[in-house]
């Protein structure tokens, strides 16, 4: 190993300069090493390219793998194993297909995928299965457009089924003061006359009757059940609002019960016109939603004018509780970050914060932004999360977050969430940021997810009341690890086949976008065991002084060719960062929560005192006596105060000079605390114990920072070993008090 070599390697982390011949720039097209197995995606099988029809949200999102093997599963008459390998053959080659029919249906790609193979077993296969394929569906591929039409058609099968519930009640509302009006229609003069009497007999018995004769009899026998003028204005007023209302579709309705004005939209693609379009119908929902309460009232006979007249008349000019608005229906609002300015967001949290039945999706593409004062920074993945973070704050708001690769499998979450009274916030990373070369949309979003980049989380109010029940980041791979741990197995230039876990980082997403490709330096092979140290551990020992190694991830080229390469400073602090960003989700998700475990620590010690003062009692039963003492009972009884007293060792435990550091390891409750610090002057020993491992790896401030944050208060700083350290003066002074 030549240390010159070592040096240029470190070098660059710290530079980014390519400098000697131990490192050289990245070739354009490299990927991360365990992405480069996924690819070509297209003969794999994976959550895209995916179905979206009509129904429920099971049937109006699918996979287009789930799709045949449902329809497989229904066919019969067919060998299964003949039937399964033509199937998968099927789905192969309409994956293929779908590159030359984008935005074709299922059945438009299927024939296309047939008229390329003149396989007569494969046409016999796709026969039997077509009946249960859902053939009219679009197929879409992983993007931002396929987010944007997984939430609408999610979206129309939550409203589907409210639309059924409030056509129903309107249906109900109906009848019933129709039945009402008809009641009172036969207490009058009108519904008395012969003719009218004549038509409700019917011809069949009309020759057994007088009408007129009858007419008045019953003239003379009315006893006034005619309904009042007013209430009667009133039903009347309320079944022409019901059935003019434009919320919801009906086909039972005649077009001039609107006066031919179509149903309301409910799809936009900006907040603003969103809340323009609700703020221009409330006073029309005002009123819809009135006439439904009144009706409800006249219905059970109790609506009383003089009690609930006054109510009424001032009905929604403080607003609708969410109870009456979650009958509507919801405003979905489809947004590309490229247009979220400050304005938008405001918009989203003001549709939020208000309760307003509005469902917001909002789709990043790029994650990664590069100014000159931050040439490498999570910029737009940060936009997002402040609004996911904002949103979550108002307590009673859905959120979900998730990249665009997990959409399909998170679909019944995703349900739910449109599903909910609540209002809502879906944000999702498509992948399409066009610029890591030829991965395509989908392993970039998945990639963002694997990395921390863009996590997966879901709040959901309806859960529960506390955070344990209403927050979950469970959805992320390997959520209670800091990175996802992966087997890279591959082979050297010799043929020995190697195998090795590998972390994939926010390093490892970062360095196959080619905006930052100089953040990343190829590294000599001769020199990765000496040279290099995996992510992980470089931000274990980042802050420590100048680094001895350089940071690194795997990359392979088009040709499978296997590299490491170091990366630079400034891409170390971004992956920390989002560390740092993932390790507050985790903890709200109940992951490593440092209150719980601060309390177990505390909760340890005391177990541990317990039972080291149990183990030293005699055991249960066993016979006592005690030595006899010359001087009798007066020796006896200076022998009982003795045993009292408190026992003092007659050699103290040696503690080190006073001017050391030190520890009392026995008594650590492994908090953490200190190794987080600096874990190079702080270590823990076999019994995950704290000591003092090197007290020149780090400052005499550390130090006593330390003692201050210690849970037990066993670190004792000593005196500092730099008489020229800043600030020594109030040290010595906050040191005293752990001496």
């Amino acid at each position: 190993m030549n240390p010159a070599e070592v040096q240029q390697v470190v070098a660059f982390h710290l530079t980014g300069r390519c400098v000697g011949s131990a490192v050289s720039p990245v070739e354009r097209g490299m990927v991360p090493a365990l992405m480069a197995r996924r690819m070509p995606l297209a003969s794999l099988r994976y959550d895209y390219p995916v179905v979206l029809c009509g129904g429920k949200a099971e049937e109006a999102v699918q996979s287009l793998s789930s799709a045949f093997e449902n329809a497989a599963s229904q066919v019969v008459g067919f060998e299964r194993g003949r039937l399964e390998k033509q199937t998968l053959k099927l789905e192969v080659g309409v994956r293929l297909a779908l590159a030359k029919l984008p935005g074709k249906s299922l059945g438009e790609v299927v024939e296309g995928c047939l008229a390329l193979k003149t396989n007569a077993h494969l046409r016999e296969v796709a026969d039997a299965l077509k009946p249960f394929l859902p053939l009219d569906g679009v197929l879409r591929e992983c993007g931002p457009e396929a987010v944007l039409e997984i939430a609408r058609h999610l979206h129309e099968a939550a409203q589907s089924a409210k639309a059924r519930r409030f056509l129903s009640t309107l249906d109900r509302l109906e009848y019933r003061l129709s039945e009402i009006l008809r009641s009172g229609d036969q207490g009058t003069s009108a519904a008395r006359e012969p003719e009218k009497l004549r038509a409700a007999v019917g011809t069949g018995f009309a020759g057994a009757f007088d009408f007129k004769a009858l007419s008045k009899v019953l003239e003379k026998g009315s006893h006034g059940r005619e309904l009042p003028p007013e209430r009667r204005a009133r039903l009347e007023w309320i079944v022409a609002t019901l059935r003019s209302q434009r919320f919801t579709a009906c086909p039972k309705r005649a077009k001039d019960a609107t006066n031919g004005a179509s149903p309301y939209g409910f799809v936009y693609r900006s907040t603003h016109d969103a809340l323009a379009a609700f703020r221009e119908r409330l006073p029309r929902l005002i009123e819809l939603a009135k006439a439904m309460a009144i009706a409800e009232l006249e219905i059970e006979g109790e609506y009383r004018e003089d009690w609930h007249g006054p109510v009424f008349e001032n009905y929604g000019s403080h607003g609708l509780d969410r109870a009456v608005l979650s009958q509507f229906p919801d405003y979905l609002v489809l947004v590309n970050s490229k247009a979220l300015e400050a304005e938008s967001s405001t918009a989203i949290l003001e549709a939020l914060s208000a309760g307003l039945p509005m469902k917001i999706v909002v789709v990043t593409d790029d994650l990664l932004s590069e100014t000159e004062e931050a040439p490498l920074h999570l910029g737009f993945g940060l936009k997002n999360r402040q609004l996911a973070s904002a949103a979550m704050s108002l307590a009673d708001v859905f959120v979900l977050q998730a990249g665009a690769s997990e959409w399909v499998r998170l679909r019944d979450r995703i349900a739910s969430g449109f599903a909910s009274d609540a209002p809502a916030l879906f944000s999702a990373f498509s992948g399409s940021s066009g610029t890591c070369g030829e991965v395509p949309p989908y392993l970039v979003a998945a990639a963002a997810t694997e990395s921390r980049v863009f996590p997966t989380f879901v709040y959901d109010p309806s859960r529960g009341g506390d955070w344990a029940a209403r927050f979950s980041v469970e959805d992320n791979p390997q959520h209670e690890a800091e990175w996802p741990m992966h087997r890279l197995e591959y082979e050297t230039k010799d043929l020995r086949a190697c195998a090795e876990s590998v972390s994939f980082t926010t390093a490892d997403f970062i360095a196959m976008d080619s905006r930052f490709s100089g953040q990343v330096a190829k590294v000599d092979a001769a020199l990765w065991p000496e040279a290099l140290e995996g992510v992980p551990a470089a931000l274990e020992s980042s802050g420590a002084g100048l680094p001895a190694r350089a940071p690194f991830v795997f990359l392979a080229d088009g040709e499978g060719n296997l590299i490491k390469a170091a990366i630079t400073a400034p891409l170390l602090a971004e992956s920390k960062r989002c560390l740092a960003m993932w390790h507050s989700l985790q903890e709200l998700g109940g992951v490593h929560n440092s209150h719980a475990e601060r309390l177990l620590a505390i909760e340890r010690l005391q177990w541990e005192e317990e039972r080291k003062r149990l183990a030293e009692l005699p055991p249960v039963g066993a016979e006592t006596s005690a030595p006899e003492l010359p001087g009798g009972p007066a020796a006896a009884l200076d022998a009982e105060t003795a045993l009292a007293a408190p026992v003092v060792s007659a050699e103290p435990e040696a503690k080190p000079p006073s001017d050391d550091p030190y520890i009392e390891t026995a008594r650590c409750s492994t908090c953490n605390e200190c190794t987080n610090l600096n874990n190079r002057m702080f270590a823990y020993n076999e019994n995950k114990q704290a000591y003092i491992k090197d007290p020149t790896a780090g400052t005499f401030r550390q130090l006593v920072e330390a003692a201050e944050s210690c849970q037990v208060g066993i670190i004792h700083p000593g005196k500092p070993k730099n008489p020229n350290e800043p600030g020594l003066e109030e040290l010595l002074k906050r040191a005293e008090a752990f001496a």
